[in-house]
């Protein structure tokens, strides 16, 4: 089994914690729902639903540096704002992690701080 870690912990991150069946680092720099609580993430999306987390195994960061220096972790679930996906992707990859980013990659077609990028069989040059 692969150690997936989140950047990121909003409606979307609760949403795949929901579907994962073992997370081992989560990251949020705001320091929100590092408690495992998402409840208030799905009321505030008009949803009944309710995830509480054991957190008593995981490693929790607010600074995600930190967390991809974690030599366990080996892919990064991208949950962050839109904004800041190309530079979470990137850092990730640049680390050695496997990335896991759903759309939209960017808001734009050429992100900032990702122009001078281009990722070739799963390296960063």
């Amino acid at each position: 089994m692969m150690n997936i870690g989140i950047i990121g912990l909003g409606y979307m991150a609760a949403t795949h914690l929901q579907a994962m069946h073992k997370v081992t680092p989560i990251c949020n720099p705001s320091g929100r729902h590092l408690d495992g609580n998402f409840d208030e993430v799905f009321a505030g999306a008009g949803s009944d639903d309710k995830l509480q987390l054991d957190m008593s195994q995981v490693k929790t960061y607010r600074d995600y540096d930190e967390m991809l220096a974690d030599s366990d972790l080996q892919i990064v679930d991208v949950c962050s704002p839109t904004l800041v996906h190309p530079d979470h992707a990137i850092k990730a990859l640049e680390a050695g992690k496997h990335v896991l980013l759903e759309k939209p990659v960017a808001r734009t077609s050429e992100p900032p701080g990702a122009s001078n990028h281009l990722v070739c069989d799963g390296e960063v040059v």
